[in-house]
């Protein structure tokens, strides 16, 4: 230790005595490491973090072969007639006008939100900070239940963190919801790339759309998710929901007659955009490896 001492008081006094060479020294390692950070902040916050919910290693998005989206009417049946998953939900991000406030003090802007199952929460495993999140009961009529999860952003920076909030109404597509729970902190869905203000029932997609696809099977509308059962793996619910597929391509001819799912990990849209941002942010991760390596090899070369 004193050896090591006294070699680093001789580096500080010759660093000290040449400062051109100190200078160039830490910015050519702050670009070198600069570069590091920043490339492993994204793969850390897009590929390596998980989603704060409930343990997320069970939890999958369902992707059909041809198309990231499925109809409402196959939810249904994937639903109904699997035997891996313990729960699964369909959602649908979309952007509508949202209005706050009254009289001369109304503020609107379009933001993106989430139409969920009724029990999306449920199934995530997430719990509210204030009041409550929808439940299925709530989901079963169309247009019969216009209440409203804000997100927990959208409670402080609109709201200013209101404990009050639950119970107020706000104007969402100039149509009237209730205001029935705010989301915990951090959680913004199941899909790290949008920030939804706020979540409400599937079944007021109608009213806040202005047109109808819950049993329409031709319409590819929603995204389906689920949380797989205890001791179930993603290869076993895989050949599950392929045996259903087969089902419904006898019992729909007309437009069921290529569904192949896979599970995907939620986040990136599936694989649509998970296996390209994966290869885009390798190719970044070496290309930041590069240069830092460049930068090393320049300092030892002064």
């Amino acid at each position: 230790m004193y050896s090591f001492f006294l070699d680093l008081r001789l580096a500080l006094r010759r660093l000290r005595n040449s400062p051109g060479f100190t200078i160039v020294a830490v910015l050519t390692l702050a670009l070198g490491i600069g570069a590091n950070a920043v490339v492993f902040s994204a793969i850390n916050s897009l590929l390596l973090h998980r989603l704060p919910i409930a343990e997320p290693e069970r939890v999958f998005s369902l992707q059909d072969s041809g198309s990231f989206s499925l109809s409402y009417p196959d939810y249904r049946d994937l639903r109904d007639r699997n035997s891996t998953f313990s729960s699964l939900f369909a959602c649908r991000i979309n952007l509508a006008g949202l209005q706050i406030g009254s009289g001369a003090q109304v503020h609107g802007e379009r933001v993106w939100f989430y139409e969920a199952s009724g029990n999306y929460f449920q199934t995530l495993g997430v719990k509210p900070v204030l009041g409550r999140f929808f439940s299925p009961e709530e989901d079963k009529a169309e247009d019969a239940n216009p209440v409203a999860v804000i997100s927990y952003a959208t409670w402080i920076s609109r709201f200013n963190a209101d404990r009050n909030i639950v119970g107020r109404t706000i104007a969402f597509n100039k149509h009237p919801f209730t205001i029935i729970g705010v989301a915990p902190r951090g959680f913004q869905g199941t899909e790290l790339l949008f920030s939804p203000e706020l979540w409400v029932p599937i079944a007021m997609h109608h009213q806040i759309e202005g047109f109808s696809y819950l049993e329409k099977r031709g319409n590819h509308m929603v995204w389906v998710g689920g949380r797989l059962k205890n001791g179930v793996t993603p290869p076993q619910a895989t050949a599950n929901v392929n045996t259903i597929a087969r089902q419904l391509a006898h019992d729909y001819p007309n437009t069921d007659t290529n569904l192949q799912f896979r599970l995907t990990r939620p986040g990136l849209v599936g694989d649509v955009l998970g296996r390209p941002m994966r290869a885009f942010l390798l190719g970044l991760s070496l290309l930041a490896g590069l240069v830092l390596l460049a930068a090393c090899t320049n300092l030892g070369s002064l």
